[in-house]
């Protein structure tokens, strides 16, 4: 109600969907969609708030990890309505309690998925 254009507040629930779809499209239905957005909530977490979130997705039997194709993430990123030039719109959790929104340049996004364990 309070953001029906998702122009601020609503973009939070963004996290983890941008990437997840991603891993969605490259998994070809192996995953379902809300395990490849808790996948991509990882991904999009630091720390301890990634750990936590790891922790929460093993004590439900969810995947920690899967195998991806890297150029199929990016081909769906692409495409992303937030998605802009040479990057796209994310939202980064660092600590519970707090995000920020990046726009994270795809440059950045594929040399973490090529270090990412996910």
């Amino acid at each position: 109600e309070q953001d029906e254009k998702e122009s601020h507040l609503r973009k939070i629930l963004n996290f983890g969907h941008t990437i997840g779809h991603g891993f969605e499209s490259a998994a070809k239905g192996k995953l379902l969609h809300g395990e490849c957005v808790a996948l991509g909530m990882m991904f999009m977490s630091t720390g301890e708030t990634k750990d936590r979130i790891e922790n929460l997705l093993i004590k439900n039997k969810l995947p920690i990890k899967t195998d991806f194709d890297c150029e199929k993430v990016f081909e769906v990123l692409h495409h992303d309505k937030k998605s802009s030039g040479d990057g796209v719109n994310v939202v980064v959790v660092d600590d519970i309690g707090s995000f920020r929104f990046e726009f994270m340049k795809y440059e950045k996004i594929k040399s973490l998925l090529k270090g990412a364990e996910i």
